[in-house]
């Protein structure tokens, strides 16, 4: 049969200074649940009381659950807000074995921010093992002052190659060059390869003259500033490399197998 208690405020307060003072227990069958239901309450609990709280005003709150079974939490926003200043306040920690994973999903929103990771007045650290590493799939895009104290070679980048379409000989370089293999497949006359203004302190880029016509350097009139210890901004012949590095100032050295 059923226990029903039906009036104003029901309240069990327990004497007794002992582990397990109030205990609700269920050990009958696997069908069995144990349900707290508020249907009325509309308090969020997020700037007032919750329309179902536990409160431990002395102690912490401990939830087990079996190993092979999840915890849910679902409805409007979850908030998890930490009031002790204290390192780890909050802290999400798996450490049952190798296979195990901690996964931040959203597949739902498509803005720039579906998941954000915010310090506001501090710093954000990510660690792997030594042996581990940090893998960014997608577009990575970072702004303000980077450093890095890591002594451990990059790798993985592949040599990206521009072959330069010709117009009337010439190919005027492009901010999208930057850091590129630009060649020049020039067999059958000379070729020039224009510097324009603009494309910003640091630019470089290589040249390869492919074919057996010389490439000449050419800046925009009176704009760009090209220099070379010997005065030559031609590649020396075929198959030549030179390049091309703006200092600022709209000013470009030229260096490498470069001819007159």
């Amino acid at each position: 049969k059923d226990v029903n208690i039906a009036g104003g405020q029901v309240a069990l307060v327990s004497k007794d200074n002992a582990a397990s003072a109030i205990s609700l227990t269920a050990n009958i069958g696997s069908s069995e649940t144990i349900v707290v239901t508020n249907t009325q309450g509309t308090t969020d609990g997020i700037d007032d009381a919750g329309a179902i709280e536990l409160s431990a005003a002395a102690g912490g709150i401990g939830l087990a659950w079996s190993d092979s079974k999840d915890l849910w939490a679902e409805g409007g926003r979850t908030v998890i807000t930490a009031n002790e200043d204290a390192a780890d306040a909050i802290k999400l920690h798996a450490d049952a074995g190798t296979s195990q994973t901690i996964n931040l999903v959203n597949d739902a929103g498509t803005n720039a921010a579906a998941i954000a990771l915010t310090s506001t007045a501090g710093g954000v650290t990510i660690t792997t093992a030594s042996s581990s590493a940090t893998s960014v799939n997608g577009n990575l895009t970072g702004t303000s002052s980077n450093t890095s104290a890591n002594t451990g070679a990059i790798s993985g980048f592949d040599a990206s190659l521009n072959a330069a379409t010709l117009s009337s000989n010439s190919y005027t370089l492009v901010a999208s060059d930057n850091g590129k293999v630009v060649t020049i497949d020039n067999n059958t006359t000379a070729a020039t390869v224009v510097i324009p203004t603009g494309l910003g302190d640091g630019f470089n880029c290589l040249i390869v003259q492919k074919g057996n016509h010389q490439t000449t350097i050419s800046p925009v009139s009176g704009s760009v500033t090209i220099a070379n210890r010997s005065s030559e901004t031609k590649t020396a012949a075929q198959y030549a490399v030179i390049s091309i590095i703006n200092i600022g100032s709209e000013t470009y050295i030229v260096s490498g197998d470069t001819g007159s």
